[in-house]
């Protein structure tokens, strides 16, 4: 038997707030493009990102600032200071135990 999906009528809030943005020009015809192949229109995409965000009471994914090592590292590696050279793939594959 046939999976049947049941879609539920929810009625719909008056939506009464604008937002206006600026955004590179590509990566909104990217991302619309994205949206169409979706189905969904980008106020529909940022209506969903909203609604993630309160369900979430934050971001719907992950951001994070880089710990004490990673931040020293970066750095480190910015101010060419700690790096190691190799002559080659297989002196580097060595010095790591691969």
């Amino acid at each position: 038997m046939a999976d049947v999906l049941q879609m539920q009528y929810i009625p719909t809030v008056k939506k009464d707030a604008n937002i206006n943005i600026r955004i590179e020009r590509e990566l909104k015809a990217n991302v619309e493009k994205i949206l169409q192949n979706l189905g969904i229109s980008t106020s529909q995409a940022i209506q969903i990102y909203f609604s993630q965000i309160l369900n979430h009471s934050g971001l719907p994914f992950e951001m994070r600032i880089p710990n004490n090592t990673t931040m020293n590292t970066l750095q480190n590696t910015d101010d060419r200071k700690n790096l190691h050279q190799f002559p080659n793939k297989e002196e580097l594959l060595k010095d790591l135990d691969l």
